[in-house]
């Protein structure tokens, strides 16, 4: 099972626990490639949005989920992605793994 902590920075963190439970995102990956289908979708792109937070926060235990690291590296090493990891908070550092797709 996931775990990601309560951070009060991260209001949503509640969605994500839910997105990234049993029959989150790597149950839908195990089916298929993609969260929606055979082709990257929007599902992905938001759903990559809302872990990168999470994992900015250093909120999400990766032990067991290969399936989800794998298709979350995947989506980070995608030149369009690495906008959204370069940015930072002012009073949060992420942790050190944050920017390497192959965490």
């Amino acid at each position: 099972m996931w775990q990601l902590y309560q951070f009060p920075l991260c209001p949503f963190s509640r969605k994500v626990r839910l997105l990234l439970g049993e029959k989150g995102v790597g149950y839908e990956l195990v089916r298929r490639t993609w969260l929606a289908g055979a082709t990257m979708s929007l599902a992905d792109l938001t759903a990559a949005a809302h872990i990168s937070v999470a994992d900015y926060l250093g909120g999400i235990d990766w032990t067991g989920h290969e399936q989800t690291k794998g298709w979350y590296s995947g989506l980070k090493s995608r030149p369009s992605f690495r906008p959204l990891l370069a940015e930072r908070m002012e009073i949060v550092t992420p942790p050190k793994y944050y920017e390497d797709v192959d965490f």
